[in-house]
């Protein structure tokens, strides 16, 4: 259906937009001289902003319709790159860490309960196949492009003396521009329904109900 494949279309665009995992690494040791240790230590703190996140999103998510995941998917990937220019020495990037890990989970989350929610009954598996295998490549797609944008506009590209805190905006900048994009796939979306509303009445073996 339309919706099924704008669905689709929707979640894919969102997560080929540019990566900065791996520019993130680069950037933190080349340009904020952290080490090695203190970059793994930060794991604490993404797993903070992971467990937080996963509480809110365990509350809300049953009530939450197609068009409140498409919209929460879309402003959590917003968020994700501008709290980044907030990283500039070892206590913000704790800070930073803690609320980029709470921003990706929510985003992640509502990304995935969004595939299961376009899958028609009888076809699920099918369906949320086809999803996943659209969020891998574009995951795939969007570390590589994120690297490319990082080494465009960073000192790889010395016809412009770009230096790589230049290259690491940017990056940002660029992937804030493609992600607002996004946001022309979300009416096309079948919006109205809850995920409430495929839970079975009477169990799993009773009668779908709302």
């Amino acid at each position: 259906t339309p919706g099924l494949w704008a669905t689709v279309g929707f979640v894919f665009y969102l997560i080929v937009t540019p990566g900065i995992f791996t520019a993130q690494i680069y950037f933190m040791t080349d340009v904020l001289h952290l080490d090695k240790q203190f970059i793994g230590s930060l794991g604490q703190c993404t797993a903070a902003g992971q467990m937080v996140a996963l509480i809110a999103f365990m509350g809300s998510a049953r009530f939450l319709s197609v068009g409140m995941l498409a919209w929460g998917a879309w402003l959590m990937d917003c968020l994700s790159y501008p709290v980044q220019l907030y990283l500039h020495d070892a206590t913000s990037a704790q800070v930073v860490m803690f609320f980029a890990a709470l921003v990706s989970v929510l985003y992640g989350l509502c990304l995935n309960t969004l595939a299961a929610r376009a899958c028609p009954p009888g076809i699920e598996g099918t369906v949320y196949g086809l999803v996943m295998a659209a969020i891998e490549l574009g995951g795939t797609l969007s570390e590589k492009f994120g690297g490319t944008m990082y080494d465009y506009f960073g000192p790889l590209n010395q016809a412009h003396h770009y230096t790589i805190q230049h290259g690491w905006s940017w990056t940002l900048w660029v992937g804030l521009g493609f992600t607002l994009f996004a946001a022309i796939f979300i009416p096309f979306l079948p919006t109205g329904a809850k995920t409430r509303d495929l839970v079975p009445a009477k169990g799993w073996g009773g009668d779908w109900g709302k």
